[in-house]
């Protein structure tokens, strides 16, 4: 009896031991504007890498939103976003997301997507291209 409890023990230990290393956390919340469409993303950073939530509105009709993780590498969080469209609930899809980091607002970029065993991402050999971004995302506050 007592062997079955050890591994649960351990593994708790573990679990709240790893949750006090991680450093630099933050939970921040923005929204960006474009046209008549609105998007709103809630990030949760934890060392180099970070999670969410993003839900694009678009103009009023349609409705993504699901859960954005990824990696940051230097100011560039790179990820995906998996979501449902309020168009076909029932069809889950996922799609590589690209946010620059620069002058407290995150961009989003685009870039061309590669598809390895049905995940998809930016291609690492084409440059991801921020210079004319469909949203730029402006904070709106901390949780």
């Amino acid at each position: 009896m007592r062997l079955s409890i050890l591994p649960f023990f351990i593994i708790s230990v573990s679990l709240f031991a790893c949750k006090e290393k991680h450093t630099g956390n933050y939970d921040k919340h923005y929204s960006a504007t474009h046209k008549t469409d609105t998007a709103t993303l809630a990030l949760t950073k934890m060392g180099d890498v970070f999670f969410g939530t993003y839900e694009i509105n678009k103009s009023g009709i349609e409705k993504d939103s699901g859960q954005v993780r990824g990696k940051i590498f230097g100011d560039t969080l790179k990820g995906i976003f998996s979501y449902v469209s309020s168009y076909n609930k029932q069809l889950k899809k996922t799609k590589p997301i690209a946010l620059l980091m620069a002058n407290n607002k995150l961009l989003l970029g685009k870039g061309v997507t590669v598809v390895y065993m049905k995940i998809p991402y930016y291609a690492p050999e084409v440059p991801i291209d921020f210079s004319n971004p469909e949203f730029v995302f402006e904070e709106v506050g901390k949780f």
